[in-house]
């Protein structure tokens, strides 16, 4: 598993696939993985193939985000979401990555990949994924 932003979502943005403004854009998701899945730069959508099980608050799929309009400083672009997603009552013992993609018309386009920084363990706990403040060294996604 490697951080990174999709290379297969660097292109769609040239084609004008996603739309991140906060109350007309496109429906964004995260979902949770475990150690064997093989996400990276070159995951292009959404699996339930070693995606977490079903625990308390969490689902296949993962959680709706909630967009925030893009915005720039200096020569970056900063495109992050709301609040920090949050599942509640969920147990699991091998979460090591997440993935953020697009909802919009069932296509389920990958975004990024985040790198949980090891094994993350929950029992029947509390799991939240704290979200960067938005600055043009720390957004959650930059484009330079």
């Amino acid at each position: 598993m490697t951080q990174a932003m999709c290379a297969s979502f660097k292109v769609e943005l040239g084609r004008a696939l996603h739309d991140f403004t906060a109350t007309t854009g496109h429906a964004f998701k995260i979902a949770l993985y475990k150690a064997a899945a093989t996400l990276g730069a070159t995951t292009t959508v959404y699996s339930v193939t070693n995606e977490v099980g079903d625990t308390g608050s969490y689902a296949a799929g993962g959680l709706a985000l909630t967009n925030v309009t893009p915005t720039s400083s200096g020569t970056t672009a900063m495109i992050t979401f709301g609040v920090s997603p949050q599942w509640t009552g969920v147990t699991f013992t091998d979460c090591t990555q997440a993935l953020i993609y697009n909802t919009n018309g069932g296509q389920n386009r990958a975004v990024a990949v985040l790198d949980l920084g090891g094994n993350q363990a929950v029992t029947a706990g509390t799991f939240t994924i704290n979200l960067p403040t938005v600055t043009p060294t720390t957004a959650l996604l930059r484009l330079l």
